[in-house]
């Protein structure tokens, strides 16, 4: 019986390098190089002939990891002497000084091919262990050593961050209380024990990690898609505020119910809302309020709409009105319909709805108000108040086209002879290929060069600063900042070719870098004509575009008051008093009606006074001024203030003539009569 294992004829230490750890077994095995029993002469005895080495894993953990290639081991042979079995106890750490030979024995072997399909970390180049030199083979993240550590995952997080939430990292590691798990390619596990600074951190090598700090704070950053699948129920308590950003959308949706409740009170707000049920929408409160200029419509086929409850009240201080065709409800313990003036208009009810209706000559009665020259000549103070300004389109356009005409040919022709000398200089530089030796060789080539290159520069600058100031001194204020828009770009290639001519006209810069500021002359001489040539197409539209904001911006203004000035107030005044004339005329011929057809014809009337007279006043406002903006007549203003207020009442009649259909033909016909009389002389100076 053979004596000869482990234990019984002494216990053989050895030492050596890991050399594969391929394991075609997959148990962990690795080809080891023992110093003192296998010679270093791969020609001897080459990696795929040595023993593999077993490997010893703990009690509490039989998932073997193998060491890798490079990496000192250190173990025991359980068949003794005859040192054909070897075990693998531990790793070695320590500090590589030297790299890698994969042709000689004790290191890393594998070939260039193989290092193809290594793991790597993001960043670097798979190359044979060991890849870093002069240090310690201790993870960086557990020594935090100054000259390193920003080698590392602690910069590479500062420099990632996204978004308003993500936390700071509290790494502050003092060696030897941080330990650190880290793979080859760059995952990372931390237990940090390091006083104070205590924190557990896994960290996935694209950037995404679960970071708990010291104060019990969690980080939790996905760098890509995030999904969950919860197969039980989910709850979520936040013992403080919450807050959720996202830049895209956000959908809820669910099989069953969604419920929202609060405490106190929920908000929602948004440029629109939009509620869609399929069968049944509620509401319910003890109070509920619309805010703002508020519209509001329910549409669709109701049968019958009722509002109702304990105490139910619609009010208004001038109309309010509810009205149907079909069935209206409205009961409660208490029902109050309040206001200065309440219409509940259903379909006309008696009278002789068929009688021919004659509004007679009354449309001849139209009131008189006058427009003054004063307060006609009160619309050009205040087109000139706001902004305005005379534009003629196809001059600005022809001037800034000539501009870029001028600056491109005098660039051209500068940029020539500059550029044939540069030209000749590369031929001589390729001969000697060191650009000092070069213009040691050629410094009368390069003299010509600086020559050229100065005169060209100086000649291109004095040429884009004329056409500049001959533009800035004929536009008004009003389009200096459009224009620079345009210009904006020449004006960047103007600063560079002032700093390069510096450079050319200064005694103490070196030929070499008269050079430099030559060719980059070139460069930006090259592109400043590029850039001219794309001034035509950038005029048209931007000319047109300033008008057209210039007189949005005037009468926009006017018809939202913000400056309401004495002559506006006084054209608002007289405009108010015309339109409450008109307005009486309609329903003086509508009093002339059967009874019925006449007081629907007096309540459109009274509805269009309610619901439309700011508006068409503010809007005939400021369409008087911007016809005025754009170089109308005083004919012109006074046709755009009858087409105002004629357009509006037609357009509201006919979207109201089921109240008063016996009225429509003639109605129509005769407020086109009051409407010529209003604006032949109502606006007639």
């Amino acid at each position: 019986m053979s004596k000869d294992f482990a234990g019984l004829n002494g216990f053989i230490w050895w030492m050596g390098i890991v050399e594969d750890r391929q394991d075609p077994l997959k148990l962990g095995r690795c080809r080891v190089r023992i110093v003192g029993w296998h010679s270093p002469n791969k020609s001897e005895l080459p990696t795929k002939s040595l023993p593999w080495a077993q490997q010893m894993t703990p009690l509490n953990n039989t998932n073997p990891y193998a060491p890798k290639e490079g990496d000192m081991v250190i173990g025991f042979f359980i068949d003794g002497d005859n040192a054909q079995e070897p075990v693998m106890m531990g790793v070695l750490p320590g500090i590589p000084l030297t790299a890698a030979n994969p042709q000689q024995g004790f290191n890393d072997p594998r070939s260039e091919t193989q290092l193809k399909n290594a793991p790597v970390k993001p960043g670097e180049t798979a190359t044979n262990y060991p890849r870093v030199l002069d240090e310690p083979t201790t993870s960086r993240l557990a020594r935090n050593d100054t000259d390193s550590i920003n080698k590392t995952i602690v910069e590479t997080k500062k420099k990632n961050k996204v978004g308003p939430f993500e936390l700071d990292t509290t790494y502050a590691t003092k060696y030897p209380y941080n330990n650190v798990y880290e793979s080859e390619s760059g995952h990372v596990m931390e237990f940090d024990d390091t006083p104070k600074k205590e924190r557990v951190q896994l960290y996935h090598r694209e950037g995404s990690y679960i970071e708990l700090q010291a104060d019990g704070s969690g980080a939790f950053k996905i760098v890509k898609n995030k999904n969950d699948t919860i197969g039980g129920n989910y709850s979520l308590y936040v013992k403080g505020n919450m807050k959720v950003i996202v830049d895209g959308n956000i959908s809820f949706e669910s099989n069953k119910n969604i419920s929202f409740k609060a405490a106190d009170s929920f908000s929602v707000s948004a440029s629109s809302i939009s509620l869609n049920a399929s069968q049944t929408f509620s509401a319910k409160g003890t109070s509920a309020s619309l805010t703002g200029q508020v519209s509001s419509s329910l549409g669709g086929m109701l049968s019958q709409t009722k509002v109702s409850g304990l105490m139910t009240t619609i009010s208004g201080k001038a109309i309010t009105s509810v009205s149907g065709t079909g069935v209206l409800n409205m009961s409660g313990g208490i029902t109050n319909i309040n206001g200065a003036m309440i219409n509940l208009i259903g379909v006309p009810i008696g009278g002789d709805v068929g009688a021919d209706i004659d509004f007679a000559d009354a449309a001849t009665d139209a009131v008189d108000i006058e427009f003054s020259d004063d307060l006609f000549g009160g619309l050009d103070d205040i087109t000139a108040d706001f902004g305005g300004i005379d534009i003629d389109p196809g001059a600005l356009t022809d001037q800034l086209s000539d501009v870029a005409t001028n600056v491109s040919d005098a660039v051209s022709s500068s940029l020539d002879t500059i550029s044939n000398n540069l030209d000749n200089f590369d031929v001589n530089f390729d001969e000697f290929g060191d650009l000092d030796a070069a213009i040691a060789a050629n410094q009368d080539l390069v003299g010509n060069i600086v020559d050229n290159a100065t005169a060209a520069a100086g000649s291109m600058i004095d040429n884009v600063k004329e056409q500049l100031g001959s533009i800035s001194d004929n536009i008004s204020d009003k389009l200096q900042g459009s224009v620079d828009s345009i210009t904006g770009p020449l004006k960047e290639n103007l600063t560079s070719l002032e700093g390069n001519f510096g450079v050319l006209s200064s005694d103490t810069s070196s030929l070499k870098e008269k050079l430099a500021a030559a060719q980059s002359i070139v460069s930006t001489g090259t592109e400043l004509v590029q850039r001219a040539q794309n001034i035509p197409s950038q005029a048209a539209a931007t000319v047109t575009g300033l008008i057209k904001t210039t007189t949005d911006d005037v009468s926009g203004r006017i018809s939202g008051s913000i400056k309401n000035t004495e002559i506006v107030q006084t054209i608002k005044d007289n405009l108010s008093t015309t339109y409450d004339g008109y307005v009486d005329l309609i329903k003086e011929n509508a009093n002339s009606l059967t009874d019925n057809l006449g007081k629907n014809a007096n309540k459109v009337a009274d509805e269009w006074v309610f619901q439309n007279k700011d508006d068409v006043i503010d809007k005939v406002a400021g369409s008087a001024l911007e016809v005025r903006l754009n170089g109308g007549s005083l004919d012109d203003v006074k046709a755009a203030i009858a087409d105002g207020i004629q357009t509006s009442w037609r357009d509201y009649y006919a979207e109201n003539q089921a109240k008063v259909a016996p009225l429509t033909n003639r109605a129509i016909q005769d407020s086109g009569e009051l409407t010529e009389n209003i604006g032949g002389g109502v606006w007639d100076q």
